[in-house]
Protein backbone atom coordinates (compact mmCIF):
# COMPACT_ATOMS: atom_id res chain seq x y z
CA UNK A 1 0.00 0.00 0.00
CA UNK A 2 1.17 3.46 -1.02
CA UNK A 3 0.42 6.63 -0.13
CA UNK A 4 -1.34 7.40 -4.07
CA UNK A 5 -3.17 4.44 -3.27
CA UNK A 6 -4.54 6.09 -0.40
CA UNK A 7 -4.68 9.50 -1.03
CA UNK A 8 -7.93 9.92 -2.26
CA UNK A 9 -9.00 8.27 0.89
CA UNK A 10 -7.06 10.58 3.18
CA UNK A 11 -8.52 13.53 0.79
CA UNK A 12 -12.29 12.27 1.55
CA UNK A 13 -11.28 11.83 5.56
CA UNK A 14 -10.31 15.63 5.84
CA UNK A 15 -12.97 16.98 3.51
CA UNK A 16 -15.36 15.02 5.42
CA UNK A 17 -14.01 16.14 9.30
CA UNK A 18 -13.61 20.01 7.90
CA UNK A 19 -16.58 20.19 7.18
CA UNK A 20 -17.68 18.81 10.77
CA UNK A 21 -15.86 20.88 12.27
CA UNK A 22 -16.93 24.36 10.64
CA UNK A 23 -20.33 23.44 10.92
CA UNK A 24 -20.30 23.08 14.81
CA UNK A 25 -18.05 25.91 15.16
CA UNK A 26 -20.71 28.21 13.11
CA UNK A 27 -23.42 27.30 14.30
CA UNK A 28 -23.49 23.70 16.17
CA UNK A 29 -26.90 21.32 16.39
CA UNK A 30 -28.72 24.34 14.24
CA UNK A 31 -30.91 23.60 11.18
CA UNK A 32 -29.88 26.36 10.08
CA UNK A 33 -25.82 25.71 9.88
CA UNK A 34 -26.22 21.74 8.57
CA UNK A 35 -23.30 19.52 9.53
CA UNK A 36 -22.78 16.10 8.06
CA UNK A 37 -24.83 14.32 10.74
CA UNK A 38 -27.43 16.51 10.92
CA UNK A 39 -27.50 15.62 6.88
CA UNK A 40 -26.77 12.19 7.68
CA UNK A 41 -29.51 11.76 10.10
CA UNK A 42 -31.99 13.27 7.96
CA UNK A 43 -31.16 11.58 4.78
CA UNK A 44 -31.55 8.40 6.87
CA UNK A 45 -34.97 9.00 8.02
CA UNK A 46 -36.35 7.54 4.88
CA UNK A 47 -35.89 3.87 4.32
CA UNK A 48 -35.65 4.34 0.02
CA UNK A 49 -32.49 6.61 0.81
CA UNK A 50 -30.96 4.42 3.94
CA UNK A 51 -31.40 1.14 1.35
CA UNK A 52 -29.26 3.12 -1.72
CA UNK A 53 -26.49 4.58 1.11
CA UNK A 54 -26.00 0.92 2.61
CA UNK A 55 -25.91 -0.52 -1.14
CA UNK A 56 -23.34 2.20 -1.63
CA UNK A 57 -21.01 1.14 1.59
CA UNK A 58 -21.13 -2.29 0.54
CA UNK A 59 -20.07 -1.27 -2.97
CA UNK A 60 -17.30 0.95 -1.94
CA UNK A 61 -16.05 -1.57 1.01
CA UNK A 62 -16.08 -4.57 -1.84
CA UNK A 63 -14.60 -3.04 -4.65
CA UNK A 64 -10.98 -3.21 -3.07
CA UNK A 65 -11.80 -6.97 -2.53
CA UNK A 66 -12.88 -7.26 -6.43
CA UNK A 67 -9.78 -5.53 -7.57
CA UNK A 68 -7.65 -7.23 -5.33
CA UNK A 69 -9.09 -10.85 -6.81
CA UNK A 70 -9.18 -9.66 -10.10
CA UNK A 71 -5.44 -8.90 -9.83
CA UNK A 72 -4.57 -12.06 -8.33
CA UNK A 73 -2.43 -14.31 -10.77
CA UNK A 74 -3.46 -17.86 -9.67
CA UNK A 75 -0.65 -20.59 -9.85
CA UNK A 76 -0.45 -22.40 -13.31
CA UNK A 77 -0.21 -26.68 -12.62
CA UNK A 78 1.13 -28.13 -15.54
CA UNK A 79 -0.71 -30.89 -16.85
CA UNK A 80 0.40 -34.67 -17.01
CA UNK A 81 0.32 -35.64 -20.65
Amino acid sequence: MTLLSVLPWLILLVLAVGLEGVGLALGGRSTSVPTLSTVIDYALAWHPVRFVLFCGWLAVGGAPVVRMVHRRVLPHFPTGG
